[in-house]
């Protein structure tokens, strides 16, 4: 495969990653690409609908979040972030290095709009930027 054809294969999986909404079992956080089942849930608000996962990295000082938003699932809703058919909405990704955060991405594919979120919880995604400014002072060691 050609460099290239490397770059617009990745993507176009970036851009499926993002879209609407997606199996959960299917994302992968960072450049190791853990499964966000394995990262740890830094944060939980608008009633459990939005959580922030996170994979730190205090030795390297960096770090990699995701949040999401709850889409559907058909099981009892006590059990509905361990459903094997779980669906999010993604939120934003940032990946962070010892400087701080330098990439904060709420790329979204939704039709022609990139970047648009539909209705979100204002006060919720406030409460997630605050939890990865947290996150960013206790792993970035240069991050002000």
């Amino acid at each position: 495969m050609l460099r290239a054809e490397l770059v617009v294969s990745s993507e176009l999986t970036r851009c499926k990653i993002m879209s609407r909404e997606i199996l959960f079992k299917d994302i992968l956080v960072g450049f190791h690409k853990k499964p966000i089942k394995e990262c740890e849930v830094a944060f939980e608000c608008n009633s459990g609908n939005y959580r922030l996962y996170v994979d730190k990295r205090p030795e390297d000082n960096h770090f990699y979040a995701y949040a999401v938003e709850f889409a559907s699932c058909s099981f009892n809703a006590e059990l509905a972030w361990d459903c094997p058919n779980l669906k999010v909405t993604p939120l934003f990704n940032v990946t962070a290095y010892h400087d701080g955060v330098r990439h904060l991405e709420f790329d979204r594919e939704d039709e022609d709009s990139p970047g648009y979120i539909y209705y979100p919880n204002m006060k919720g995604f406030m409460e997630l930027i605050g939890k990865v400014r947290e996150i960013e002072v206790e792993v970035c060691r240069d991050c002000d």
